[in-house]
């Protein structure tokens, strides 16, 4: 259920973190606050576009589980099963961290706002988150 958030309502501090950053780049008046909207699951729309907005730890562990999850579909079944006993996940994620949180939870674009914010898509669909 999507909820729009008026000024009158307390606001939210992931809301507040999102406004600032849109009004940084050009992109957003803070006095247009009202007008984010709360999706759930930490996923916000402005002027159509979607984003999911993560504290620092938030973010980690979404990405660790994100990890996880690419490495069992995507990565061992590449691997033989003979093989696969010696393939060490947290080596991987290690590796694979040096680019950055953005690239596995900003699946479309790769882009991490901030270490509050994290911008994503949707797989397939042209809008941020």
């Amino acid at each position: 259920m999507t909820t729009t958030l008026t000024t009158t309502e307390p606001i939210d501090p992931r809301i507040t973190a999102l406004a600032r950053h849109l009004e940084s780049t050009g992109d957003y008046d803070t006095a247009d606050i009202g007008s984010i909207e709360e999706e759930g699951e930490n996923r916000y729309t402005v002027n159509g576009e979607e984003y999911l907005v993560l504290t620092d730890d938030e973010a980690e562990t979404a990405w660790d589980e994100s990890m996880d999850q690419y490495i069992d579909e995507c990565v061992l079944g590449e691997i033989p099963q003979q093989f696969r006993y010696y393939f060490d996940y947290e080596k991987f994620k290690h590796d694979a961290s040096f680019d950055g949180r953005g690239h596995s939870l900003a699946t479309w674009d790769s882009v991490k706002i901030t270490s509050m914010l994290t911008k994503a898509k949707r797989a397939g669909i042209a809008t941020r988150l």
